[in-house]
């Protein structure tokens, strides 16, 4: 490898802030925060008094397993471990109005389960059972429960910006994937994973005459050949090459922005990985910027090795894509070691 490390002033990340903004508007969202879950309203019944419609049904590889909130010990059963079908499942309550939407962790705690409170904005999981009728109104879910996320369409009323689509979209899709992965024992080849990165960065140097610098959310060129025509920033390229990864070795790669890859995220959300030092592999992230709490631009690690043997990508400026060594800047805060497999 013979990278040349002379390289343009690069711009950065910073406008690329952004969060994903709430399906619900805040009217309805407000309005289902103060509206107590009540049922057999009559003689014209809303939509959080009947079933919601059906569609899809959501394709997953499967159901990852049972959730169990903490007060489940009370009757025999372990409370479930932390994952990302957690956050799938608040994430597709919430698209139903049954949950407030918020940067969401991946705990399955009392709240979500039962409800924090009888509003229907609050209700979680059992306001979903309940709506959907199925029994135990537990707040655990099971394979019913499941199958009732996977069909249930969002209610096409005022205030539900994606009203008719179904409710466990995408995003939540590949969270459920990935915890499918995880908790069923899907053996998955990290090699298979690097190359593809790596595949992903050598292209995009290669073709770089097509690629251009844009800071936009959402991403847009998730999945798209690293060969085509792009619009996007250092974070998305980082972010590309692991979905590019995902998408070629049809291994459940987990988005580095801890995302499901809903097209949010930028270098403050790389960062939230393990801090790793040499000898550098194949898809670490190397962070630029001001500090850990002001960080601007990401590199990823394409040719393995110690700090002045490993080559980079770097995606900051209308030039690149381009290789780069690991102290090409002066500004380096860390090196970043986001999980390659489930």
């Amino acid at each position: 490898m013979t990278p040349t490390w002379d390289r343009p002033p690069e711009v950065g990340d910073r406008l690329s802030r952004i969060a994903e903004p709430d399906p619900l508007t805040a009217e309805l969202r407000d309005f289902l925060a103060h509206l107590h879950d009540v049922r057999g309203v009559e003689p014209e019944p809303q939509w959080y008094e009947v079933a919601y419609r059906g569609g899809g049904p959501a394709k997953v590889a499967g159901f990852p397993r049972p959730l169990y909130p903490p007060d489940a010990k009370q009757q025999g059963k372990s409370p479930s471990v932390d994952g990302p079908d957690v956050v799938a499942y608040k994430r597709t309550i919430s698209r139903l109005g049954r949950w407030p939407w918020q940067a969401f962790d991946d705990s399955y705690s009392n709240g979500f389960a039962h409800g924090k409170s009888g509003n229907v904005g609050e209700t979680g999981v059992a306001g979903v059972q309940r709506q959907q009728k199925i029994a135990p109104d537990s707040g655990w879910i099971g394979d019913p429960t499941f199958q009732a996320l996977r069909y249930a369409l969002v209610p096409a009323e005022p205030g539900f910006t994606h009203g008719g689509e179904q409710a466990m979209d995408g995003v939540a899709c590949n969270l459920i994937d990935e915890a499918f992965a995880r908790f069923q024992g899907h053996d998955a080849d990290v090699g298979d994973v690097r190359k593809g990165i790596a595949d992903f960065c050598r292209r995009s140097i290669e073709a770089a005459g097509p690629w251009h610098y844009q800071q936009q959310r959402p991403m847009k060129y998730l999945g798209v050949s690293p060969d085509a025509t792009h619009y996007s920033d250092c974070s998305e390229h980082a972010t590309e090459a692991y979905y590019w990864a995902r998408k070629t070795t049809g291994i459940a790669v987990p988005d580095p922005n801890h995302s499901g890859y809903n097209g949010y995220g930028y270098t403050g959300t790389l960062i939230d990985n393990p801090k790793v030092s040499s000898p550098y592999q194949i898809g670490d992230l190397a962070i630029y910027g001001n500090s850990t709490g002001d960080t601007e631009h990401v590199c990823t690690c394409y040719y393995a090795g110690d700090a002045s043997s490993s080559v980079w990508c770097s995606h900051g400026s209308e030039e690149a894509p381009y290789d780069v060594s690991l102290r090409y800047r002066s500004d380096l805060l860390c090196v970043v070691r986001p999980k390659l497999v489930p």
